[in-house]
């Protein structure tokens, strides 16, 4: 119709001018109606104006058939966050972890977000306090990763944030990590010690747990209960209800004093090696160390959460940090950990990508290669 409507005006105005004019406005009018056409034979079913509705028309949003499969980004064996993701999702079950041979694997949350956001079929997954303005957050079962949703249960996937800490045998002299020189000019090995003692203490203080809540965390005591976990050999400062805040930061901060000393009597290199989840909230947390402690530099190394933990039994650094509980093992080769605050774990697409939520049962099938592309899935709102 749009066709002949189109040849019909053409006749009308070769009438009305010369045949030179009319030669040339029916060529221009019949390109017109040829494109036309061709534009409404573009707009049926999953056309370029069609509607899309959910994933199950991901294929007429996408350009090359590498943005309909699902590339699986996933972290590496030693990191916390992908021990508690693998966990909660059935997909490490006896001990063996069946995350997808295709599975791209990175090193760190960087990596992760970086990944997922120049690839359009991606799919990973990071700490839900990671800076997330390239990618789409995900629902998983229809809840978002927020405090809220992390503390009462809601949401279904969380890490929980752990500083780990050998005991150190205060009279030997030739300790590996005053080898390596990690101890300032003028500073000793109990300094050290003494002030990572200084900073698990401050962390778990109500001081350093009001800085977890502002940073957006769940804290420790909340994560507690709603786990039911109990603390790794590390106790719980108790405080009497009568008293304020104010005071009862002042009563932890004159007990750990009392104990301890004062962690700013000298210059001291305290190092915290491990989760690259846990270093944005390590780096805040050390920063307001700092203010207390302006002897202390504190120093962020990212480096998983297996390696912190190994980087603590070698003497490489006073204090580890880990997305995930001590095995046995490592218990019982002498560290100790304390449980800080809880995370949830975001699970992210590409920004082109419209899907909105997703189920766990899917979300298992996807990180065991079960699913492989995305207009597999039924995109639930």
């Amino acid at each position: 119709m749009i066709l002949w409507s189109n040849f019909a005006w053409a006749r009308i105005c070769c009438n009305m001018w010369s045949w030179k004019r009319k030669r040339n406005l029916g060529c221009l009018l019949l390109a017109g109606s040829l494109c036309a056409l061709w534009l409404c034979g573009g707009a049926g079913n999953d056309g370029v104006f069609g509607k899309v509705h959910g994933i199950g028309n991901y294929r007429s949003q996408s350009h090359s058939d590498d943005a309909r499969v699902i590339t699986v980004i996933s972290r590496e064996d030693g990191s916390g966050t992908r021990a508690a993701f693998v966990s909660q999702l059935g997909i490490r079950r006896g001990g063996y972890d069946r995350t997808t041979a295709a599975a791209e694997v990175t090193q760190s949350t960087a990596v992760v977000l970086m990944s997922v956001a120049q690839n359009r079929g991606a799919i990973g997954y990071v700490s839900a306090m990671a800076p997330r303005e390239r990618v789409r957050t995900v629902r998983v079962n229809g809840a978002l990763p927020s405090a809220a949703a992390v503390r009462d249960g809601s949401y279904p996937l969380r890490q929980e944030f752990y500083l780990v800490m050998k005991g150190l045998d205060l009279q030997r002299s030739g300790d590996a990590g005053a080898a390596r020189g990690d101890l300032p000019n003028g500073s000793t090995l109990q300094d050290t010690e003494r002030a990572a003692r200084e900073f698990v203490a401050f962390a778990s203080s109500l001081r350093g747990q009001a800085i977890i809540a502002q940073a957006g965390y769940v804290p420790m005591k909340a994560a507690l209960q709603s786990t039911g976990e109990r603390l790794q050999s590390v106790p719980v400062t108790e405080h009497r209800g009568g008293l304020s805040m104010r005071e009862r930061q002042n009563t932890e901060a004159a007990a750990v004093a009392q104990e301890h000393g004062n962690a700013a009597g000298k210059p001291v290199r305290l190092v915290l090696a491990g989760s690259t989840a846990m270093a944005p909230l390590m780096q805040t947390l050390g920063e307001a160390f700092q203010t207390l402690h302006p002897q202390v530099t504190v120093e962020i190394q990212q480096t998983g959460s297996a390696a912190g933990i190994t980087a603590v039994l070698a003497g490489a650094c006073r204090i580890g940090m880990s997305s995930r509980a001590l095995t046995e093992t490592e218990l019982a080769a002498g560290v100790h950990a304390e449980c800080i605050a809880a995370d949830g774990i975001a699970v992210i697409v590409n920004r082109q990508n419209p899907i909105r939520n997703i189920r766990t049962e899917t979300l298992r099938r996807i990180y065991i290669g079960e699913i492989e592309r995305w207009e597999n899935i039924k995109n639930t709102h």
